[in-house]
């Protein structure tokens, strides 16, 4: 019976051990993941920025431009 217990709690622990190992690994996996999904994200707002920005100076451009001409 002593020999039973001891092979059930050496497979418990090897499972265990399987179990944060894979948490490990999925836990790496996820920040890598993640920290590029952010840095796209990041990118992609930026450049909405950039093209709202761009929409407002070109239509400011157009409305003072009849107003800047010296003829």
């Amino acid at each position: 019976m002593c020999v039973c217990v001891c092979v059930c709690v050496m497979q418990i622990t090897k499972m265990e051990l399987q179990q944060q190992q894979q948490q490990i690994i999925s836990m790496e996996g996820f920040d890598g993941s993640t920290v590029r999904v952010l840095v796209s994200r990041l990118i992609n707002v930026v450049l909405a920025l950039l093209a709202v920005i761009l929409v407002f100076v070109h239509t400011g451009i157009h409305l003072l431009g009849p107003f800047l001409n010296t003829r």
